[in-house]
């Protein structure tokens, strides 16, 4: 109905280096900029898992919602003129 599922695994998986890549260089380039103004990145676990669980609680809704959207071509109302 909706395409060619058969390719999304693939793809997916073939992205995942790259995210980690860029996940990689912009901690490093983060970590150069605490560097240069004093300021040192702590190692907070805790803090970690609280806001990955809270961000994907947050994140996962709205996702939701934009796919309802899409499949039912309901108009968008979100900073569009």
């Amino acid at each position: 109905m909706f395409g060619c599922y058969w390719i999304a695994g693939p793809m997916t998986l073939a992205l995942l280096p790259l995210a980690f890549l860029m996940s990689y260089l912009m901690f490093s380039i983060e970590r150069k900029m605490f560097e240069n103004v004093g300021l040192q990145v702590r190692r907070n676990r805790l803090g970690l898992c609280i806001y990955m669980i809270f961000y994907s609680l947050l994140l996962q809704p709205a996702s939701v919602l934009g796919y309802m959207d899409e499949i039912f071509k309901t108009r968008k109302t979100w900073g569009t003129k």
